[in-house]
């Protein structure tokens, strides 16, 4: 897995669950608060209770949008944006994650997954897919209907998003920030009506600490609106050392999307028979040492003999070795099991040659 898709898709799945929301907030003020101080705030208290609020609408919605845009920031690199879009209609999700030249398309209908043949290709699948498809052929033009819901992406499905926010959003928060115990500290959270429309309310806080020379901070608000939606969402955070410097902005829209409608891809591939042909071949490899030998040996024997090498020899040569083998008419053939299924090598002898190839 790519330390692109494991960044990218814990932080989104990170703030997807909690609707922590993150952006500019009181940048003059410098965190003093501790951890269990910060929540022991009214502001808080009401921050928690419209998450739930959030939560219980969302839920009367027939489809739902997030549109999240990430900016990393390193060092004097050029900028590295991100662009997530989450479609839900509570019963189905639609992932679409690009980073540069990278990106990620997943549908996941009910409990099952499918993946376009890129991000397949890229992502998932066995390690030793690339062989897989070369024996198989590529299903150009198909969906990879996925046996499970990659780990990945799990936490966009319904059942993660629209999770109970209280202790979701308690829970993150202290499990993500108690490990740093007196390093971290926070503001006081506000909640102020918005600049631009009076009739939502923002949240916002900061929090950052000091660890071994560096400075990290980061300034967040979340943005709810007359039905308590979580409209949106802001953040600005930056990591300041002697060596680096780095800083990640983040904006995440939500969005009624009544018409919305995900439907399963209609030309589809089964990732099933990838996974069968995969074990196949690795059952085949663990063969391989055991095939190379018997063809070294037959060679020796028929040497001795002064005879070309053929079958008989190779016979020989497994018998030697005490190596268990089928017995064919031009050589021997090896099997191996992985998870249920059989991979063979056969070694066969023409005109004073061997040859090894899957059988």
């Amino acid at each position: 897995m790519s330390n692109f898709k494991k960044s990218l898709t814990a932080a989104l799945a990170a703030m997807l669950l909690s609707f922590t929301g993150l952006g500019v907030a009181k940048a003059e003020e410098t965190p003093s608060l501790t951890l269990e101080e910060f929540m022991a705030s009214a502001a808080y208290e009401d921050y928690v209770a419209a998450n739930e609020a959030n939560i219980d609408y969302l839920k009367e919605q027939n489809g739902i949008t997030m549109d999240l845009a990430m900016t990393l920031q390193n060092g004097d690199g050029e900028p590295v944006p991100s662009v997530v879009k989450i479609e839900t209609d509570k019963q189905n999700t639609r992932v679409s994650i690009s980073s540069g030249e990278l990106s990620m398309n997943v549908v996941m209908i009910g409990d099952t997954a499918y993946a376009d043949l890129d991000t397949y290709k890229t992502y998932f699948g066995p390690e030793n897919r690339s062989k897989v498809f070369s024996r198989i052929g590529t299903p150009t033009g198909k969906s990879i209907k996925m046996k499970t819901i990659p780990t990945e992406v799990a936490d966009f499905t319904p059942a993660k998003m629209f999770e109970n926010p209280a202790g979701v959003q308690s829970g993150l928060i202290q499990s993500q920030y108690a490990a740093f115990g007196e390093l971290l500290k926070f503001t006081e959270m506000v909640k102020t009506p918005n600049l631009t429309d009076q009739t939502q309310t923002d949240y916002s806080f900061s929090f950052g600490f000091e660890f071994l020379g560096s400075v990290i901070r980061a300034d967040q608000v979340s943005t709810f609106d007359a039905n308590s939606m979580l409209v949106k969402s802001i953040s600005n955070v930056s990591a300041v050392s002697q060596e680096l410097t780095v800083s990640t902005n983040v904006e995440l829209i939500t969005t009624v999307t009544p018409d919305l409608v995900i439907a399963a891809p209609t030309a589809i591939f089964d990732e099933n028979t990838i996974i069968r042909t995969s074990n196949q071949i690795t059952a085949e490899s663990k063969s391989t040492a055991k095939a190379a030998a018997i063809a070294k040996k037959a060679a020796e024997l028929a040497k001795k003999a002064k005879k070309p090498v053929s079958a008989t020899y190779l016979v020989s040569a497994a018998k030697s070795l005490k190596y268990s083998v089928t017995k064919l008419s031009n050589g021997v053939k090896l099997t191996s099991t992985v998870s249920g299924v059989k991979g063979s090598l056969c070694v066969t002898a023409y005109k004073g040659k061997t040859s090894t190839k899957n059988c």
